[in-house]
């Protein structure tokens, strides 16, 4: 079962590869909702490639269709292994076979992260919203939002950030490699593009997603 976020063309392509029998093959479209996870009643094990947001929905329909004990699930990593899947669902994850890729902590993140605040945060325009959202409080002269106006609440802006309360995914090294080839790829765009220009130049004005894709493909270094 892929929702939505694994293309089900690539799936296709690569499940006549797999060793294993796939009886039955179904895609869920994104914002079809969870009514229609409940038509799957003829399967035992089930393999998902999908976002912890969608599985969560999923495992709320197969609760509420008393199916807890039916399926052996097979998770992708996109998914298994989260809190946001588990909570409250913990009976009809459980078994469940997870794949996870290896990850290796970023050297200096949660330094980083922790010592973070609103006031010497100020480059980022949403670090407000997620102070409210993280510690459920209204910040001073803050935008109201449709969250916001919930909390009762203000926020001091003395809170501190802390391991005990802010837990990290254990993928984020692939964020980080992520970031690095981008920014090796402007990188090498802007010296083939820009003539030893310091700014960006016109001929990047717009990047071109071909030609970034081209550069993307070619770097190569040494991830986290």
């Amino acid at each position: 079962m892929t929702l939505d976020i694994f293309p089900v063309e690539c799936w296709r392509k690569i499940r006549g590869k797999v060793l294993y029998l796939c009886t039955h093959f179904a895609g869920v479209e994104k914002g079809k909702g969870p009514g229609c996870w409940g038509s799957f009643e003829d399967m035992r094990r089930v393999i998902i490639f999908g976002s912890d947001q969608e599985v969560k929905g999923l495992m709320q329909a197969v609760g509420r269709r008393n199916a807890t004990t039916q399926f052996t699930w097979i998770g992708s990593d996109g998914w298994s292994g989260r809190t946001l899947v588990s909570l409250g669902n913990e009976r009809e994850v459980e078994g469940t076979l997870a794949v996870q890729p290896r990850a290796n902590p970023v050297k200096g993140f949660d330094e980083y992260f922790f010592r973070l605040s609103v006031k010497n945060n100020t480059r980022n325009p949403w670090f407000v919203e997620f102070w409210e959202h993280h510690f459920l409080c209204k910040y001073p002269n803050s935008s109201r939002t449709p969250y916001n106006e919930n909390y009762r609440k203000n926020c001091t802006g003395e809170e501190k950030l802390s391991p005990e309360n802010t837990p990290f995914e254990a993928q984020l090294q692939y964020v980080s490699d992520a970031v690095m080839a981008f920014a090796w790829a402007l990188k090498d765009m802007h010296t083939a593009l820009c003539n030893g220009t310091y700014k960006i130049c016109a001929q990047m004005r717009p990047i071109n997603g071909t030609d970034l894709l081209k550069h993307l493909n070619k770097v190569k270094f040494t991830g986290k």
